[in-house]
C-alpha cells in the first residue's frame, strides 16, 4: 500500500505511522523545481486483507527533535492493542550474570 504527499514551507518534520505491527517504510526526497519535500509511505501487511486503515502523523512543531521522537510512542499508546505491558517490580531489580 502506498501513500504519497508533498510538503512545503516546513523546516521541522517528523513522520510516524499508527501501524507499529507491520513493516512500514518512509521515503523522502526534495523536488527541486517546486522546492517541496515529496514523501512516500509504504506499508507491507503480512497477510491478505480486504480492508486496511492507519493514520500517518506529520509533526511540524518547532521543538527539539528528541521531543518529537519521544512523543511518538505516547501517540501509539492511544490506539487499541498498543498499551505497554505492566512491568513487575522484580524485573527492575539488578541481575547477576557470570
Amino acid at each position: 500500500m502506498n501513500g504519497k504527499c508533498r510538503i512545503r514551507r516546513y523546516e521541522h518534520l517528523t513522520i510516524a505511522c499508527s501501524d507499529a505491527k507491520n513493516s512500514v517504510r518512509f521515503r523522502s526526497g526534495v523536488v527541486e523545481n517546486t522546492v517541496e519535500l515529496a514523501n512516500t509511505v509504504i506499508i507491507n501487511v503480512d497477510c491478505l486483507v480486504t480492508d486496511y486503515e492507519c493514520d500517518v502523523r506529520i509533526d511540524t512543531r518547532k521543538i527539539p527533535f528528541y521531543k518529537c521522537v519521544e512523543d511518538v510512542p505516547a501517540w501509539w499508546e492511544t490506539y487499541d492493542g498498543y498499551a505497554p505491558l505492566h512491568v513487575p517490580d522484580a524485573a527492575r531489580s539488578p541481575l547477576y550474570s557470570a
